[in-house]
């Protein structure tokens, strides 16, 4: 039986799927993705597995998407959804657009939440509280 995935390996995943978009992407243009399979493969694959992530949080750590509103959580589970099982039917200039838009905002959300968790912990721990 597996383990039920904490908060933080699912937002460390997510953020890995980031990286990897970033690594493909970073010194593409549209037409240079739009003519790259390989890039597609990966790019899709890596918001497919991000949308898998928003899916286990959001049905299993509840809560937390309630508080984390910097990330349309609903939106990224619905991208997976088309990615995966309308795979014949993907529209690369929108996974482009998703990418240079959405994968940003996402990255830079995932960025303030483990800042804030940082500050909390460093918090915690100069008052005195070393748990997590």
């Amino acid at each position: 039986m597996s383990r039920t995935l904490t908060i933080d390996d699912l937002l460390g995943h997510m953020a890995k799927q980031i990286d990897l978009i970033d690594r493909v992407t970073s010194n593409m243009t549209e037409d240079v993705f739009i003519d790259d399979e390989i890039a597609q493969t990966v790019v899709v694959k890596c918001i497919e597995n991000m949308g898998e992530a928003a899916k286990l949080l959001r049905d299993n750590h509840p809560a937390f998407i309630t508080q984390e509103t910097g990330i349309n959580w609903k939106g990224l589970t619905a991208m997976r959804n088309v990615l995966a099982h309308r795979y014949f039917s993907i529209d690369y200039e929108l996974v482009w657009h998703t990418v240079q838009t959405d994968i940003r905002s996402i990255a830079k959300a995932l960025q303030d939440i483990a800042d804030a968790d940082d500050l909390a912990r460093l918090q915690a721990y100069r008052g005195g509280s070393h748990t997590r």
